[in-house]
């Protein structure tokens, strides 16, 4: 029996994907992780806000960019949901919660042109991170959404 089966069943081999990810982050030389923030959100949960408070919740929590891409898609919740979460998961990783100017919408969530996505942050979260950079990472089902935000610093400085 192979070492990625046991018992009949096939273990996914992600062994490769986790050793690239740390890879690209300690061969560089240059970042250090700082902290990592982690959330997970029932789509459930984002459907019943948007249905109960409709625009007052979405223009609370998304940016108009955000709401324009998720309502674009065939299932807008499952979007809101992802987006929800890496927003969550920013916040912890950042340590300040809603303090220090910071709110809903001082992170968006944006794609790069290969479609990754990437986070744009608000005036207060730059100035409490400084030269400091957010990696995040987010997935779906049709039930939940998980994100994980990495605060990465320069080794050097």
């Amino acid at each position: 029996m192979s070492s990625s089966q046991v018992s009949g069943f096939v273990r996914p081999q992600t062994k490769l994907l986790t050793f690239n990810l740390w890879r690209i982050i300690f061969t560089s030389g240059d970042l250090m992780i700082e902290s990592v923030g982690i959330d997970l959100v029932e789509t459930q949960r984002i459907k019943l806000a948007m249905d109960r408070y409709g625009e007052r919740f979405t223009n609370r929590v998304f940016t108009p960019w955000e709401i324009e891409y998720c309502l674009s898609k065939i299932n807008p919740a499952l979007s809101f949901a992802g987006r929800f979460a890496v927003k969550e998961a920013v916040f912890k990783a950042i340590g300040t919660g809603f303090a220090e100017g910071v709110k809903w919408t001082s992170v968006e969530v944006v794609n790069d042109r290969r479609g990754q996505p990437q986070v744009r942050l608000g005036r207060g979260i730059r100035n409490h991170i400084g030269s400091r950079k957010i990696i995040i990472s987010l997935s779906h089902t049709n039930e939940y959404a998980v994100a994980s935000a990495i605060l990465v610093s320069n080794s050097t400085g």
